[in-house]
């Protein structure tokens, strides 16, 4: 009986041990089972982020493919029109008298003879170069005897008044119309008062 009794006993154990293992296996699996998941649903959300991504380059490619169609539409109606405009002028000098042309060409000279007499008494007062006043006096003079003056506040210990030097130089000579000039804003407490200069470099417009 005591034998009998033993092999029981082992036998009991055997199988709680096999039952154990089965578990244990069952949960690895499982364990597994979710890791897999996981992985899935992260290449899943990879891709439908990268799917978004294409999406977003496309309609944006899009967007910028009709705004160049548009503008080159706009281009092409422009060129369009001034063209029609050229051809209905032509027409006209085609339909017109040679009389009615001569008095438009003597017209066209007369023009140009005023506003070469124009350029030449704004290069007397000083139009086509970038001056700098001198003083407070200076500065009324040469705003009183100019249509149009752009002034330029500066101050030497400033960069930036430098870069502004370097533009105002070349507009000066692209726009003959108006006169350019720059005035040292330490030196002139009063303009700077007046002007209600708070800033360097400013730039004031008499006109």
């Amino acid at each position: 009986r005591l034998h009998w009794s033993g092999l029981g006993s082992s036998g009991g154990s055997s199988s709680r041990g096999s039952r154990s293992s089965r578990g244990r296996g069952s949960a690895r699996a499982a364990a597994m089972s979710e890791g897999q998941k996981a992985a899935a649903r992260e290449r899943l959300a990879a891709e439908m982020h990268e799917q978004q991504a294409m999406m977003g380059m496309e309609k944006q490619r899009a967007v910028m493919e009709q705004a160049v169609a548009k503008n080159v539409l706009s281009t092409l109606q422009q060129v369009e029109e001034r063209m029609d405009d050229d051809i209905r002028k032509l027409s006209r000098m085609e339909d017109m008298k040679e009389s009615e042309l001569d008095e438009m060409r003597e017209r066209r000279k007369e023009a140009m003879r005023k506003q070469q007499v124009k350029r030449e008494g704004w290069k007397a007062q000083g139009h086509g170069e970038y001056l700098e006043v001198s003083d407070e006096a200076e500065f009324f003079a040469q705003v009183k005897g100019s249509e149009r003056v752009v002034i330029h506040f500066y101050r030497s210990a400033t960069f930036t008044c430098q870069i502004v030097d370097r533009h105002l130089g070349e507009l000066c000579q692209k726009h003959l119309e108006t006169k350019f000039i720059k005035i040292n804003a330490e030196k002139s407490p009063f303009l700077v008062e007046r002007l209600k200069i708070w800033m360097l470099p400013s730039i004031v417009i008499a006109i």
